[in-house]
């Protein structure tokens, strides 16, 4: 998890109620899933799987986030309770509507599945500089669903394009400047 990841899933946590140390913990030392059950689950299960030195080292870099988070003024202690406790502030608040915003704009991972078709795919794009952290997803993505490339711009691959990955084209304009094409005959391919 980045720096902003781990901020944002505690601040995320914290403005819903407060939260005390050993549960945000659980969410911090989990990676981020989709629910908090899960979060405490896995964070289970892999505290099984760290020595006492690796969950200490995982605690001391936690209490230097939880240090960090309350000197930048985003989260605060709740007084008069036993346990410790915290609650985000206000501009924790701000902080988190900022990251989640970053996050919407964030490109999808390329775990798309991969099927092995029979006939060849060939990909063209032209994406603007303008448009390069696309450019630069779109690249991450066809490598990964073993697509080869034959120039910058130009990726030839057996692996039947799943319906995400074509969605995602959609979802980020990308599809006007990209041309897909199926090879029925063999030709010069037959060498690859």
């Amino acid at each position: 998890m980045k720096k902003g990841d781990i901020t944002f899933v505690v601040l995320e946590k914290l403005i819903d109620s407060a939260q005390g140390m050993g549960e945000l913990f659980e969410v911090f030392f989990a990676d981020y899933q989709t629910s908090y059950r899960k979060l405490r689950g896995l964070a289970r299960k892999k505290r099984d799987r760290f020595t006492a030195e690796e969950l200490s080292s995982a605690r001391h870099n936690f209490s230097a986030l939880m240090s960090r988070l309350q000197k930048d003024g985003l989260v605060k202690k709740l007084k008069g309770t036993d346990a410790k406790q915290f609650l985000a502030t206000q501009e924790g608040v701000r902080k988190f509507k900022v990251l989640q915003k970053r996050r919407k704009r964030q490109f999808p991972e390329s775990d798309y599945d991969i099927i092995q078709g029979k006939e060849f795919i060939i990909i063209t794009f032209d994406i603007p500089e303008s448009e390069r952290g696309k450019r630069d997803w779109l690249r991450s993505a066809l490598k990964y669903m073993e697509f080869k490339m034959v120039q910058k711009s130009v990726w030839i691959g057996k692996t039947k394009l799943p319906e995400d990955f074509l969605k995602d084209l959609h979802e980020f304009s990308l599809v006007e400047y990209i041309e897909i094409f199926k090879a029925t005959r063999q030709g010069s391919l037959r060498f690859l």
